[in-house]
Parts: structure tokens; C-alpha cells; sequence
């Protein structure tokens, strides 16, 4: 073979590597490069939201997002706080808070019920060291040293406080204070106290008293005025004479008619006097002196009695 022939077989052959070697530039293997095409897989990692219906909390907290990964495999929780071994999330706290804040305004919208305005009477007036001789002062034992003023004012004070302490009742002392000195002659006493109930709104009166009888001092007992025609009056004063007779042991005088007398004659209102015991009599004075409380606990219980059953008419009503 000549040199032309070997030169132009040479060319033929590197002409033929040359085609050989473009066939593969062409013609890539699947796989060797990236892709646009819509059937391969990304190699980019799957995230999967795992969610339980059952366990979906209420809409005021917060759920718990589990996050699971193919590559890291982990669990995300929010922050929450934990109180005696429970945990909450915190926004359970603001709606628990406003919840309480919205039946607080609610429970004060509601109206509450009216008090029973009660008026105790402590009969009489004390001794007036500017004024003598003092005028509407009441019986005594001067033997004992007591005053009929002195006991009804210390009786009425504890019958008021036992009443302050039922939410139902309201209550009002014509003499506040053991120097109060009504009005300015006997008259004027007595109808201040009628007076001042009425203006104060009071619902019932009583008043408060004991009673004398110096020309048989063994006349003991407790009796009950009321005004003819006055039956919430009597009604009350009859349970109140009940309960003071079964609180002191006292003797029953029964219920009288006090329409001549001026409280009840002139009183607005439901209306009763009670004439609590005889000072005249050694036993009962010594009972009035040394256990007070009897007497105004009796007609503390008195006064319930007679509330507690005419709510009961009204709720079998």
C-alpha cells in the first residue's frame, strides 16, 4: 500500500471515531442529568401533617402539630405550661378569664331581692341629766336598780344585730345610742318613733317594753299588743310571743288588744308592742337583767317564724 492510501484510510478512520464518539453526546443515558420531564421522581424529601380527628381539641386551644419528615424523622410540639401536673394551652387562660369577667357583669345585672325593713322601738326615753324631771320614761325597780329604758334600749341592740345577720331583713333602732332622747314632751316621743318609721319605709314595727304591776308583784309574764284589724300585725305578734315564751320559760299573758295605744293607733305599717316581762317581779326583772340574749333571741326566732311561713304560702301559691 502506498502513502496516499495510508493517509486517506487514516482520515476515514478518525472520520469514523469522530461520528462515533457524537452518536453518544446525542444520545445521553437516562439518568446521567437532570430533566424536565414530568414522569421523574424528585429527589426532594416528603413532608407528611399527621392529624387525628378524633383527638382535634376545642376551638379555644391550641392543637398539637406533629411534623414528620423522611429525613429527620422528628416531632414538633408547641410551648405549653404546665399546672399541677395538667397541661394547658395559654390561650385557655385568657378565655377562662374573660368567661369569669362576663358572669361577673351578669351576676350585678341581676336584680336583687328587697329587704324587709324592720323598725325596733326601744321603748322609752333614758333619764335626761339637762332636762328634769325627763319626760316618756318608763317603769322601774328601784329596789333592783333597774329602769325599764336602760332594758329595752340593751335588748333592742341585740335583737338588731341578730337581724343584720339575716340577709332578708333590714333594720332601724329609734335610739341608736343609749343617751338618744326623743322628742320634747311625752307626746312628741311617741310620735316621733311612728314618724321616723314611716319616713325611713318600714315594712313592720315593733316595740319594745317591759311591763309593771306594783300592787300584786306576783303578776309575771309576757303580753302582746296589736291594733284591732291589724292582722299582719297580729299574726307577728303572735309567733313572736310563741318563741319568747319558749326561749325565757316565761308565763303565756296571751295576745292583747292595744288599739288605744298611740304607737299602734298611729303606725303606718303592720304594727305590735311587746311587753316582754314584769319589772315589778322580782323573777322576771332578774331574768331581763341577767340574760337579755333570752329576750332577743325569742323574738328574733319570733319574727322568723312568721317570715319563713308566709314565704311558704307564697311558694305553695
Amino acid at each position: 500500500m502506498n502513502r496516499h492510501k495510508i493517509r486517506v484510510f487514516l482520515w476515514v478512520l478518525l472520520l469514523t471515531v469522530c461520528a462515533v464518539l457524537m452518536g453518544s453526546c446525542i444520545h445521553p443515558v437516562p439518568g446521567d442529568y437532570h430533566t424536565s420531564d414530568p414522569d421523574t421522581t424528585s429527589s426532594l424529601p416528603d413532608v407528611t401533617i399527621s392529624t387525628t380527628p378524633e383527638d382535634t381539641p376545642p376551638e379555644d386551644e391550641k392543637p398539637t402539630q406533629t411534623t414528620t419528615t423522611t429525613t429527620e424523622n422528628t416531632t414538633k410540639e408547641p410551648t405549653t405550661e404546665t399546672t399541677t401536673g395538667t397541661t394547658a394551652p395559654q390561650e385557655t387562660t385568657t378565655q377562662e378569664t374573660t368567661t369569669q369577667e362576663t358572669t361577673t357583669k351578669q351576676e350585678e345585672n341581676i336584680p336583687q331581692p328587697k329587704k324587709i325593713k324592720i323598725y325596733i322601738d326601744q321603748g322609752h326615753n333614758p333619764f335626761s341629766p339637762t332636762h328634769p324631771p325627763s319626760w316618756n320614761t318608763g317603769a322601774s325597780n328601784e329596789a333592783l336598780g333597774l329602769y325599764e329604758q336602760d332594758l329595752t334600749y340593751e335588748i333592742g341592740i341585740l335583737l338588731a344585730e341578730l337581724l343584720a345577720e339575716d340577709e332578708r331583713f333590714e333594720v332601724r333602732l329609734s335610739r341608736p345610742t343609749p343617751e338618744t332622747i326623743l322628742g320634747t314632751d311625752n307626746d312628741s316621743a311617741l310620735d316621733f318613733r311612728v314618724n321616723d318609721a314611716a319616713e325611713w319605709g318600714a315594712d313592720y314595727f315593733i316595740s319594745l317594753h317591759t311591763n309593771s304591776y306594783k300592787t300584786d308583784l306576783s303578776v309575771r309574764g309576757i303580753e302582746v299588743y296589736t291594733a284591732n284589724g291589724d292582722e299582719e300585725g297580729y299574726a307577728l305578734g303572735n309567733d313572736i310571743l310563741n318563741e319568747l315564751v319558749e326561749s325565757t320559760g316565761l308565763r303565756n299573758r296571751g295576745m292583747r288588744n292595744g288599739s288605744e295605744l298611740r304607737v299602734l293607733k298611729n303606725a303606718k305599717m303592720p304594727a305590735t308592742l311587746v311587753e316582754m316581762a314584769y319589772l315589778s317581779n322580782a323573777d322576771d326583772a332578774k331574768l331581763l337583767d341577767e340574760s337579755p340574749e333570752l329576750f332577743a333571741q325569742g323574738i328574733f326566732n319570733g319574727i322568723q317564724a312568721y317570715f319563713d311561713a308566709l314565704e311558704k304560702e307564697t311558694t305553695t301559691e
